[in-house]
């Protein structure tokens, strides 16, 4: 085994609701969650959580 993950991304639908699982970069054993409503256009939450994984990773 290297070391490495399966996944970095994970989407899950529920009836209201959009998870998004995103495996840090910097901290591979971290992961972040973001949680937006279910009418969101997934495209773009996926870019903003995407775009705020930098943000979340130097607050560690």
């Amino acid at each position: 085994e290297d070391g490495r993950h399966y996944f970095n991304e994970i989407l899950v639908f529920s009836e209201n609701l959009l998870h998004i699982f995103l495996r840090s970069k910097k901290y591979g054993d971290q992961a972040a969650v973001i949680v937006c409503r279910g009418s969101v256009n997934v495209g773009m939450a996926l870019m903003k959580a995407r775009m705020s994984l930098s943000e979340i990773e130097s607050a560690l």
